[in-house]
């Protein structure tokens, strides 16, 4: 019996969360191109309100609340039981519950207001972050979140905060080798 558990594999399921702007799927793609298991959550296992609706290019808060871009759960937990290591990016209106029962380490990505301002303003893969209001509501929530984020960092030891006003190839040595500090 020891013999079978020193056997299996050890798993490290990883979520990758922070607003828009904070370098999710920069790091993502970092994470792709080293053949490091990923997945961009906001891709795969987000669905929404109207099945097949999209996030449009100016969507709103309101816009947001209705049509309730969430994640499947059900969808994310078999992604998890089929993948020993795993590395998941993205944000959703459900992830903190979806979060914290499911994944092995949770690492919240914090940035300075003005730099998140400053990536959002520039073209990115993601599209959200490129209209006035959604950067708006990106500054609007960053305080409650970074806050929430913060409290909960100090009584978990699966939630870790980084800085991500460092370079994405920091961050990933930083992930990768569980150097998040509390």
């Amino acid at each position: 019996m020891v013999e079978a558990m020193s056997q299996q594999k050890e798993r490290r399921h990883v979520l990758v969360t922070g607003l828009s702007g904070t370098g999710k799927t920069t790091l993502y793609e970092l994470f792709r191109n080293k053949n490091i298991p990923a997945v961009d959550a906001d891709q795969m296992l987000l669905k929404w309100g109207r099945k097949g609706d999209q996030i449009e290019k100016g969507a709103s808060f309101g816009w947001l609340l209705k049509n309730r871009p969430n994640w499947d759960v059900k969808e994310l937990k078999e992604l998890l039981r089929d993948n020993d290591e795993i590395y998941v990016f993205g944000i959703a209106l459900n992830m903190p519950k979806a979060a914290m029962k499911n994944f092995d380490q949770v690492i919240y990505l914090k940035a300075p207001s003005r730099l998140l301002k400053e990536r959002l303003k520039i073209q990115r893969a993601n599209p959200y972050g490129t209209t006035k209001a959604q950067r708006e509501l990106v500054m609007f929530v960053k305080p409650a979140l970074d806050f929430v984020a913060s409290a909960a960092a100090l009584v978990s030891k699966r939630l870790r905060l980084l800085d991500a006003s460092v370079t994405p190839d920091r961050l990933f040595l930083e992930i990768i080798n569980g150097n998040a500090k509390k």
